[in-house]
């Protein structure tokens, strides 16, 4: 799980904004990335 996109960033030793910009860049490419607030984690939806 991802946790919430200031918990993703801290993963990725990022600040928020760019863990936000490298969702964007991803969602971009084609992928379909949401964010669950129920599971509060990224989902990729689908793959091709």
């Amino acid at each position: 799980m991802t946790g919430t996109p200031g918990e993703l960033a801290q993963k990725l030793e990022v600040s928020e904004r760019t863990a936000k910009r490298m969702i964007a860049q991803l969602r971009e490419s084609g992928l379909d990335i949401r964010y669950c607030r129920y599971e509060n984690s990224y989902i990729l939806e689908k793959y091709h």
